[in-house]
């Protein structure tokens, strides 16, 4: 085997393998020269674990092994990738907290959630309209309130003239 195989670097033999037949005298020379090394003939090789675990409020743990990570992801709040943990956010409440307010943990946010809480003002259900009722019919109601005032003041007058009058 030349001497040239052992000078190159362990990616460039990569390469040559990628590149070459199985069969091929500089795939095998590659491929020997890798191993002479103790070098794995493919760049990545895939390890599962160690394997990072992810929490909202205590951080992130690695674990050793499958059941390790089984026990904590039955855990609430565990998951396996930094995107999927639970950041806080404001929410808002149209008479609790029309400003908004941030929840303390997931569970509290849910539960806020299933309250009525919204992650807009925009999102606040707008009341229905009460309805007017029409002008004639308002005067009409009007009229009729002040007449009976009228009739009853003028019920009293009556009344005061009647006992005025009495020796």
């Amino acid at each position: 085997m030349s001497d040239s195989y052992y000078k190159k670097t362990p990616d460039e033999l990569r390469r040559i393998m990628d590149t070459s037949p199985p069969d091929t005298p500089a795939y095998i020379k590659a491929r020997d020269a890798l191993l002479s090394r103790g070098e794995p003939l493919k760049a990545y090789v895939y390890q599962p674990y160690p394997r990072a675990l992810y929490h909202w409020k205590f951080g992130t743990k690695t674990v050793q092994s499958e059941e390790e990570e089984n026990v904590l992801l039955r855990d609430k709040g565990w998951v396996d990738s930094p995107a999927k943990v639970w950041k806080p956010k404001r929410l808002y409440h149209q008479t609790l907290k029309p400003d908004g307010h941030i929840f303390d943990s997931p569970e509290e946010e849910t539960e806020g959630l299933n309250r009525g809480w919204v992650d807009s003002p925009a999102k606040f259900p707008i009341p229905a309209p009460v309805p007017q009722p029409r002008r004639l019919e308002r005067l009409v109601q009007v009229v009729a309130i002040i007449g009976g005032l009228a009739a009853f003041v003028w019920t009293l007058i009556q009344i005061w003239n009647w006992a005025s009058a009495r020796p």
